[in-house]
C-alpha cells in the first residue's frame, strides 16, 4: 500500500521533474499522451514487473520529440523526482533497475519508483492539456 506522506514528499521534485522533461509547457501538459503514459505506468509495473515495464518505456524513443510524444521521458522525470545516487536520468534509473539481482533492494526500487510515479501522475492533473490540433 503507498504511503501518502511519501508521496506527498515527492510533489515538488515531480512538478520541477516536469518541467524539466518538457512534458509540462508553462502551464499546460504538452501532449495528452503523457498524462497516459503517467497515469499507465503503474499498471504496466503490475502487470509486466519493473524490469520490463522500465525496458518498454525506455525503448527507442521517437526522432521529433516535439511532434510525437515520448513515453522515455516518464522514465526520465521519475529519475528527477527521485534523484537517486547515479540514477539521475532515464538510461541510469533503467541500469540501475536491470543490474539489481537482490530481491529486497528490487522491491525497494520498485516502490520508490511506483511512488515517484504516482506523484507525477497527481502533479500532471494540476495543469490543462495543451490542443495540438489548433
Amino acid at each position: 500500500m503507498r504511503n501518502p506522506r511519501i508521496i506527498e514528499s515527492l510533489y515538488a521534485n515531480a512538478d520541477q521533474a516536469l518541467n524539466n522533461t518538457k512534458i509540462i509547457d508553462g502551464s499546460k501538459v504538452t501532449h495528452g499522451e503523457y498524462e497516459g503514459y503517467i497515469a499507465g505506468f503503474g499498471a504496466n509495473v503490475i502487470n509486466m514487473g519493473i524490469k520490463p515495464a522500465m525496458a518498454a518505456y525506455c525503448a527507442k524513443p521517437p526522432e521529433n520529440d516535439e511532434k510525437n510524444p515520448s513515453k522515455k521521458k516518464v522514465i526520465q522525470a521519475i529519475a528527477e523526482t527521485l534523484q537517486l545516487p547515479g540514477a539521475g536520468n532515464a538510461d541510469n534509473l533503467l541500469q540501475k533497475t536491470i543490474e539489481e539481482s537482490n530481491k529486497y533492494q528490487l522491491n525497494d526500487l520498485k516502490e520508490k519508483i511506483v511512488n515517484a510515479s504516482v506523484a507525477l501522475k497527481i502533479m500532471i492533473r494540476t495543469y490543462e492539456i495543451q490542443d495540438k490540433k489548433k
